[in-house]
């Protein structure tokens, strides 16, 4: 075991999390599986979803009509990218709004371990989304997690969903999650406004030595759970400019 693992809350225990989902599989047997969204039992093949709630999620985000920027649903929300676009990326394409059965969704992949969850819904975004992806990805990198956070965790969610999105893609663009890295811990960003984001963010992520070469002249796509205000994504992006690709575009889950 890691010295670390000792001093985490059992919640948070790899181990605990690994023997919990082991658990859950053989319960899957037994019972029934529930629908992580209505509760209704399922009646797909998917390991989350129910028929209605997975034709709910693919019907909203192929009818999402997004600012082709800052990927925000303009049939909710107004922007001004057109006249005041200043992001170190080229745009954010997000599959779906972060509406209640969203925030379900998202609870169980941070903080329930369902790390699959995550790779599923990559999965589905590569076949729901609306338009394909341009420019074409070569390379797919997830937002780091400190280590720390990720020991808590056990797993980063963005690097699940990220490999999903991959496999969904026909080219099958490789995920290089070493590229990045997450120098310095931060506090979550969940209930700060947009200054004190980027306060806590600034300075955080750095370029792997090793990986400068393998970004150079590449179109590259950033993946995460969430994107509120794009701080986050934007210092990822500055740090990921310095190694000279292509283009830079953001993909999430979720666009709040």
């Amino acid at each position: 075991m890691n010295h670390h693992q000792h001093l985490l809350p059992k919640q948070n225990n790899p181990r605990f999390i690994k023997t919990k989902a082991i658990a859950n599989n053989i319960l899957g047997f037994i019972f029934p599986p529930l629908c992580i969204i209505c509760n209704e039992y399922q009646s797909t093949s998917s390991r989350w979803l129910c028929s209605s709630c997975e034709a709910n999620l693919i019907a909203k985000a192929r009818t999402r009509v997004a600012c082709r920027l800052c990927g925000q649903n303009t049939a909710h929300t107004s922007c001004t990218c057109d006249m005041a676009w200043d992001h170190p990326f080229d745009k954010i394409v997000s599959l779906l709004d972060f509406d209640d059965a969203v925030k379900k969704l998202m609870h169980g992949i941070k903080y329930q371990g369902f790390h699959s969850l995550a790779f599923d819904l990559g999965l589905l975004a590569g076949n729901a989304l609306p338009a394909p992806l341009y420019p074409m990805p070569e390379v797919i990198i997830p937002v780091p997690l400190h280590w720390s956070r990720k020991l808590m965790r056990g797993y980063n969610q963005a690097q699940h969903i990220a490999d999903g999105l991959a496999r969904s893609l026909e080219i099958r663009p490789p995920v290089i999650s070493h590229a990045l890295l997450r120098v310095r811990a931060t506090k979550t960003q969940t209930k700060l406004d947009k200054e004190k984001r980027i306060d806590n963010i600034a300075h955080a992520f750095s370029v792997a030595k090793n990986a400068e070469g393998l970004l150079k002249n590449k179109h590259i796509l950033l993946v995460d759970d969430v994107v509120t205000t794009g701080s986050t994504t934007a210092f990822c992006a500055k740090t990921l400019a310095k190694t000279g690709p292509a283009s830079i575009s953001v993909f999430s889950l979720a666009r709040d």
